[in-house]
């Protein structure tokens, strides 16, 4: 095989082995799957203290992408993570305490290879 070529495997791998690298949030436990478990300072109403967050999809990726600002980019990686849709999502999103937010939202991004934004490019086309 060609040394100078990078094979799609290679490509996952560098992937994974980045986002083990990533700093959680306190609580936080990046599971043997590549998911993680999520520990709520204040869970939402009667639900639980524990969430499962999953790894990004394609179909989450482009939401992300289409929001229009920060906020709204982290809110789809979360509730896209956390595989919520529709209004089961949006009063999650609603009922969540801000520390838990930006926790949860931290832990989703450290799916995402470093450097890649979330945003509009900045440079010009």
């Amino acid at each position: 095989m060609d040394p100078n070529v990078i094979t799609v495997d290679d490509m996952a791998s560098g992937i994974e082995d980045e986002a083990q690298a990533k700093a959680l949030p306190d609580g936080y436990v990046r599971n043997d799957d590549g998911s993680i478990t999520a520990l709520l300072a204040y869970p939402v109403g009667d639900g639980p203290r524990q969430l499962q967050l999953k790894r990004l999809s394609g179909r989450t990726m482009v939401a992300v992408l289409n929001a229009k600002g920060e906020g709204d980019r982290a809110e789809k990686m979360v509730v896209g993570a956390l595989g919520l849709v529709g209004p089961k999502a949006d009063r999650f999103i609603a009922d969540l305490d801000a520390a838990d937010f930006i926790s949860l939202s931290e832990a989703a991004a450290s799916f995402l290879p470093s450097g890649r934004k979330t945003g509009p490019s900045s440079s010009p086309a």
